[in-house]
């Protein structure tokens, strides 16, 4: 575990590491954005937002202590969103799949995140598909990893 103040900014740059890394080589041409996209049209986007909770408590016994440990939660939200020019909504639900199928091999793979957290794990947050207005469809994954550590 890290000894620092805080280990959000290490995990937000673990995450985005193995976004990169597990969408290169899918049959679609992801981008991955740190941060929300504010330019230019993609039809394969992973972009890494923000965090949705961030709580740090007391570990244990010693609060007089100047060292004393503490557990820090919080999740880190990302969005998968794909569009295309076919009324087969199926084909950008299949793009998503695979897409979320591959980020949650790589948590997997290290849910300490590189020793940086105690635990992690993948969530799905809001999954939305539909027709778009130029006769194509789009589908949309919101995930959280939510992530456990401990600091000294």
């Amino acid at each position: 575990m890290a000894n620092t103040t805080t280990t959000f900014f290490a995990a937000y740059n673990y995450f985005l590491a193995t976004l990169r890394t597990s969408l290169t080589g899918l049959a679609d041409p992801w981008t991955v954005f740190d941060g929300d996209p504010r330019q230019g049209e993609y039809n394969y986007v992973a972009a890494l937002l923000a965090t949705g909770s961030w709580v740090t408590t007391p570990a244990g016994i010693g609060a007089g202590s100047p060292s004393f440990p503490l557990d820090e939660e919080y999740s880190i939200d990302a969005r998968l969103a794909c569009w295309d020019q076919t009324i087969d909504q199926s084909l950008t639900r299949a793009s998503i799949a695979s897409a979320f199928e591959a980020i949650m091999a790589g948590i997997r793979a290290d849910p300490t995140l590189g020793g940086i957290a105690l635990w992690s794990y993948l969530s799905a947050v809001v999954f939305e598909q539909g027709p778009t207005d130029a006769s194509g469809s789009f589908t949309q994954l919101d995930v959280s990893l939510t992530v456990r550590a401990r600091i000294h």
